[in-house]
């Protein structure tokens, strides 16, 4: 038979699944493994800080401190973290006399 260029696949539709690899099937597996853990330690790289708090994360490793003030997204870097209201204000009128 002559080449003509054009692919035939014998069997029907199921053959024209590539064969298993099962260095792809592994790698694949291994990526949703560790997909899987980042969501799971997603909350332990970044923490949300609202703007009535104050926060300090301590560093895993080192044992550093960090205060933030400032609301927003901050670094937590699976370090430890404490939250703490901040204290109200309140101007009083002073008294004479």
């Amino acid at each position: 038979m002559p080449d003509t260029g054009i692919t035939t696949y014998i069997g029907g539709a199921g053959s024209m699944l590539p064969q298993l690899n099962w260095r792809r099937i592994f790698l694949a597996g291994l990526a949703f493994v560790i997909l899987l853990a980042v969501l799971a330690l997603s909350g332990e790289i970044f923490v949300h800080l609202d703007a009535d708090q104050i926060m300090v994360i301590q560093a895993p490793f080192s044992g550093q401190l960090t205060w933030h003030t400032n609301p927003g997204l901050k670094w937590q870097g699976f370090g430890k973290v404490t939250k703490y209201p901040k204290n109200k204000v309140e101007a009083h009128a002073g008294r004479s006399g």
